[in-house]
């Protein structure tokens, strides 16, 4: 016969039964909580990506050739600019649903800029009128739908609202360029008139910045020439000297080239003229060139080699930095020239003509660049302040 338990061993078998159950109850809330966490702290990570790709993508339309015309309506354009924000915020999930964004102007995308208040603090001052910092304000409530966040939303602060405040910064006041590893200054190896209204000699100055140019042709989206249609933005002509020129007709020349460090050979030339500035082709100025500084003073030919000719062509649609020069004396050779340089501008290329004897007359306009290779000024110095340069960067 087998004995039967005692109801002493049936009692004890009876308490684990609710005590399991319990300690399970236990584990998995634990576990909840874990997942719940992690959860959250995915959705923050995802939520500060999606505000950060917004606030740089406002900032960057704040950066276009539009800002160049005379009858911009700022009003628009920083409608266009929050706009383009809440699109790409859109574009991002975060916890599994697009990230919105209210796009009106008292709504999650500040446009403005950085001023003095009166005791010399910078302080951000919203403004429709040449803004230059986006500030982004995204918000992310939290579902009720998460498994975990079913289970333990009380213990762990599911159902409460995430935010995150971001700020992008369109840098303009520009004290140099200086190329980076693996990303060259996207530039041209010329330089261009500045001009001298004193003397009748009118070049950027006059034509593009006092807009006495002529404006015949725009350019669509990609870049492309349109023969015919205003854009608003000024024209100007460039003309370098011809292979026979004399020394007075080296020094009238409006188009150069230049040597950044690199020499003045065609290939050399070309090949900046096809890449930019690298960090080889500044190796003997410190790796950067400066505008915040004294003058610079380049070596130049004002008789384009044919290879810088052709890359030049090439180039025709695509913005790009160049030099102004206000002055040019005779140089060491006879075909060279000095030139005094103090600005960076950018320019876009719009049709190249070949003149007789290995002249060319090359026809632009002014553009905006945005390039992480600016150099932006440590303070906000207005003789820095550079309309066709920017750097796009997350200021906070």
């Amino acid at each position: 016969m087998h004995a039967r338990p005692t109801s002493r061993t049936a009692n004890r078998r009876g308490s684990m039964v609710p005590a399991l159950a319990f300690a399970l109850v236990v584990v998995g809330s634990a576990m909840a909580l874990v997942f719940e966490r992690l959860w959250q702290d995915a959705a923050r990570i995802e939520l500060r990506t999606a505000a950060e790709a917004a606030a740089l993508a406002a900032a960057q339309r704040l950066c276009s050739d539009d800002t160049l015309r005379e009858d911009i309506d700022w009003r628009a354009y920083c409608d266009a600019a929050r706009q383009s924000a809440a699109q790409l915020a859109a574009a991002n999930l975060v916890g599994g649903a697009p990230l919105e964004l209210d796009a009106a102007d008292d709504g999650d995308i500040r446009l403005g800029l950085e001023l003095d208040n009166i005791l010399g603090q910078r302080v951000f001052v919203e403004s429709r009128h040449e803004p230059r910092i986006v500030r982004v304000q995204a918000w992310h409530g939290r579902g009720r739908n998460n498994a975990a966040g079913l289970l333990s939303r009380h213990l762990s602060g599911a159902g409460r609202l995430q935010t995150v405040a971001v700020e992008a910064t369109a840098a303009n006041h520009i004290a140099g360029v200086r190329p980076l590893e693996g990303l060259n200054v996207p530039a041209l190896p010329i330089a261009l008139h500045a001009g001298n209204l004193a003397t009748g000699l009118v070049g950027w100055t006059g034509l593009i910045e006092r807009r006495l140019g002529p404006d015949a042709c725009g350019v669509d989206p990609h870049g492309r020439p349109l023969e015919g249609v205003s854009d608003g933005i000024p024209e100007m002509l460039a003309i370098s000297a011809p292979y026979q020129a004399d020394e007075k007709e080296q020094l009238a020349a409006t188009l150069h080239a230049i040597d950044v460090g690199a020499g003045l050979s065609g290939d050399i030339l070309a090949a900046q003229c096809r890449l930019g500035w690298s960090l080889h082709d500044l190796e003997s100025s410190g790796g950067e060139l400066r505008c915040d500084g004294p003058e610079q003073t380049f070596a130049s030919t004002p008789k384009l080699p044919a290879a810088l000719r052709a890359e030049l062509s090439a180039a025709i649609g695509q913005p790009r930095i160049c030099w102004l020069f206000d002055a040019a004396i005779p140089g060491r050779r006879s075909d060279e020239c000095q030139l005094t340089c103090r600005r960076l501008v950018a320019i876009r290329i719009l049709g190249v003509q070949e003149l007789p004897d290995g002249m060319l007359a090359v026809r632009l306009q002014p553009a905006v660049v945005i390039t992480k290779t600016a150099i932006v000024a440590p303070g906000p110095d207005d003789r820095l302040a550079n309309p066709y340069v920017s750097k796009v960067y997350l200021s906070r």
